[in-house]
C-alpha cells in the first residue's frame, strides 16, 4: 500500500533543502511538545465533589486526574514532608506522620503507603537536621504516562477546480504537499502532547497537599481537610506528583472521544475521470471535527489522490463532511462505519487518457476499525467505496482504504 504514487524526476537541491527544513521543524515541534508534560495533575470539579464526600482517610486511593502541561501556570511548592533519618544528607528518612502538627495521625506512613511499591513520582523529603536542606527522590523507574517528493517541471494551462484557480496539476501538487506537511507536523505535535498526556486514575496519601490555583494565587489545603467551601469558582484543583508521599499512576482511562477530533492517514483510492476512465492512486487524507458522544461524530474531511496509470498522469481532490459511528466496543478494539458527501475535482491527461478536467458531487461509505492506544489517541483503518456524479448519472463505485492516527 502506498501513500502516494510517485513518478517524478529527482527534486532539485532547493527542494531538498525545503523538505529538510520541513522535517527539522516537525522534529523540533515534537521534541519541544514531548517535553512539555508536567508532574502536576488537574482534578475535574465533579471528581472533587465526589472526593469531599468520601471518608478522609480514603480520599487519596482513586482520583481521576488529567496531566497538565509545563507551560501552565506555576505552582507554589508545598512544604516537604519527612523527619531526619540517621543525620546523613540523602539517607532514607524515618517518617511516622506528615510534618504538619494539625494533621490526623496516619501511623506508619512511608512512600509506598498503599502497598503498591514505590510511587511513580518520588516525594521531596527533609533530611539531615529536619529543618535544613531537602532532597528530591526524582521519578521512580517503571511505568510511564505514556508521493511526490518534488514538483515536476511540466505544466498545464488548465485548472483543477474553482478552489485552485488557474493552478495546473503540478502547482496543485505543490500546494497539497505544503498542506500535508503542515498537517503531519500538527498531528505529530498533538500525538506527542495530547496522545502522551496521562488521563486516568492516580493515588496519593490522604494528607497530600492540594493546590487551589485561581486568579488570587495558589493556596494549599490537605486533601483530607478539603471542603467544597474552600474552592472558589475560578480555582483549579491540582495535585503535584512529587509532593507529599509522591503519586501512583494507577492506569489510564479508556478512550475518551467527546470533543475535538483530528485525524491524518494515507492509503489508496479509486477515481473516475470525466471520460469514464477508472484509475486508482495513492491518497493522503486529513480530518477535523467533533464527536458529540462516545460513538458518534461529524468530521470535515480532505483527501488528495495522485497517480500515474498506463502512462497517464492524474490527480483528484475531495473535500466534504462525513458522519462517523463507532458503536461496537471490544475492549481496546472499536468497530463502526462512516458515510460522507464531498465535492470532488478530477483531472488527468497524457498516455492513454484523453485530457479531462471535471468537478462534481461525490459520495462515500464504508467500515471503520479503531484500535485504542491511549485515552486520547487511536489508530484507525477504514475500507469503503466511493462514487461521483459523472454527468447526470452516478458513476462507478470504486474502492478505497486508509490507515492513520486519530487524536481526540
Amino acid at each position: 500500500m502506498k501513500l502516494l504514487v510517485i513518478n517524478a524526476p529527482p527534486p532539485s537541491d532547493a527542494n531538498q533543502r525545503m523538505w529538510r527544513g520541513y522535517v527539522a521543524i516537525g522534529v523540533i515541534a515534537m521534541v519541544v511538545h514531548g517535553g512539555c508534560l508536567a508532574t502536576s495533575y488537574e482534578v475535574p470539579r465533579d471528581e472533587v465533589e465526589r472526593l469531599v464526600q468520601a471518608p478522609a482517610d480514603q480520599r487519596g486511593r482513586n482520583i481521576r486526574a488529567v496531566q497538565r502541561f509545563s507551560i501552565s501556570r506555576d505552582l507554589t511548592p508545598a512544604p516537604a514532608w519527612g523527619q531526619p533519618g540517621d543525620g546523613v544528607p540523602g539517607s532514607a528518612p524515618i517518617v511516622a506522620v506528615p510534618v504538619s502538627g494539625a494533621s490526623p495521625l496516619y501511623h506508619g506512613w512511608y512512600p509506598n503507603y498503599y502497598g503498591w511499591g514505590n510511587p511513580y513520582y518520588a516525594p521531596t523529603i527533609f533530611v539531615g537536621d529536619g529543618g535544613g536542606g531537602s532532597a528530591s527522590g526524582g521519578d521512580v523507574a517503571g511505568g510511564t504516562p505514556a508521493g511526490r517528493g518534488g514538483v515536476s517541471s511540466a505544466s498545464s494551462s488548465s485548472s483543477v477546480g474553482p478552489a485552485l484557480g488557474k493552478a495546473d496539476r503540478d502547482s496543485a501538487r505543490a500546494l497539497v504537499v505544503v498542506v500535508i506537511i503542515g498537517a503531519i507536523v500538527i498531528g505529530a505535535v498533538l500525538a506527542g502532547s495530547e496522545g502522551a498526556r496521562y488521563d486516568g486514575t492516580v493515588a496519593v496519601h490522604p494528607h497530600h497537599p492540594v493546590h487551589l490555583l485561581g486568579d488570587s494565587g495558589d493556596r494549599h489545603v490537605p486533601l483530607d481537610e478539603l471542603r467544597l467551601s474552600d474552592i472558589r469558582n475560578d480555582d483549579q484543583v491540582i495535585l503535584e506528583g512529587n509532593e507529599g508521599a509522591g503519586m501512583w499512576l494507577r492506569g489510564r482511562a479508556p478512550l475518551n472521544r467527546p470533543g475535538f477530533v483530528y485525524s491524518m492517514g494515507g492509503g489508496y483510492s479509486g477515481l473516475q475521470l470525466a471520460n469514464n476512465t477508472l484509475v486508482s492512486g495513492g491518497s493522503a487524507e486529513l480530518g477535523l471535527g467533533v464527536f458529540t458522544s462516545e460513538w458518534l461524530g461529524l468530521v470535515a474531511r480532505f483527501q488528495f489522490i495522485d497517480g500515474v496509470q498506463s502512462g497517464s498522469d492524474f490527480i483528484g481532490i475531495r473535500t466534504g463532511a462525513e458522519v462517523q459511528a463507532l458503536p461496537i466496543d471490544l475492549g481496546r478494539l472499536h468497530l463502526g462505519g462512516y458515510g460522507g458527501l464531498a465535492y470532488e475535482w478530477a483531472k488527468g491527461s497524457g498516455g492513454a487518457i484523453p485530457f479531462t478536467d471535471d468537478d462534481r458531487l461525490a459520495f462515500s461509505a464504508g467500515a471503520m476499525v479503531e484500535l485504542e492506544w491511549t485515552t486520547r489517541l487511536a489508530v484507525y483503518f477504514r475500507y469503503g467505496v466511493q462514487s461521483a456524479l459523472v454527468g447526470a448519472d452516478t458513476g462507478a463505485w470504486l474502492t478505497g482504504a486508509a490507515f492513520g492516527l486519530t487524536i481526540y
